[in-house]
């Protein structure tokens, strides 16, 4: 993970409702992250 990735990460932590479980935190940023790399490959 690079820091950039941990700074982002962090961020929507903090940003996410108390009600949120932790397991769609960790799903959403899985999505965001493969979202990411798919977007990275194209470019």
């Amino acid at each position: 993970m690079t820091p950039g990735d941990a700074r982002t990460s962090r961020h929507f932590r903090e940003a996410a409702p108390p009600c949120v479980s932790c397991l769609g935190i960790d799903r959403q940023l899985m999505l965001r992250h493969e979202h990411h790399m798919e977007f990275m490959a194209r470019h």
